[in-house]
């Protein structure tokens, strides 16, 4: 590391626990970063760019993720289930012949 990246990394420091101080006078807490635990002043750490919000899922959002995809059917699913169970030949026989155009 060079002198004028050990100086620019130094007073970037300083200047994060100057606002993270400033802070602390005030009553806010800074938050602590999760990747690096410097104190978080912005919306992005200063020391190693982490975003506060680590995009943790939970079950209960799995869960909604799952039960939402499942549940949202389009029509080409609806139609695709009324052939299998009513024509079950035609849906075999009109993708051979598709396949057959593009042959």
């Amino acid at each position: 590391m060079s002198d004028m990246e050990a100086i620019l990394e130094t007073g970037a420091a300083a200047g994060l626990e100057y606002a993270a101080s400033r802070l602390a006078e005030r009553g806010t807490p800074a938050a602590e970063c999760a990747n690096c635990g410097a104190p978080l002043v912005g919306p992005y750490c200063a020391m190693c760019g982490q975003e506060p919000d680590i995009h943790r899922r939970t079950v209960a959002s799995l869960a909604h993720d799952l039960i939402s995809d499942i549940a949202s059917f389009d029509s080409r699913i609806l139609r695709t289930a009324k052939a299998l169970l009513f024509k079950p030949g035609d849906l075999p026989l009109a993708f051979h012949e598709l396949s057959l155009i593009h042959i």
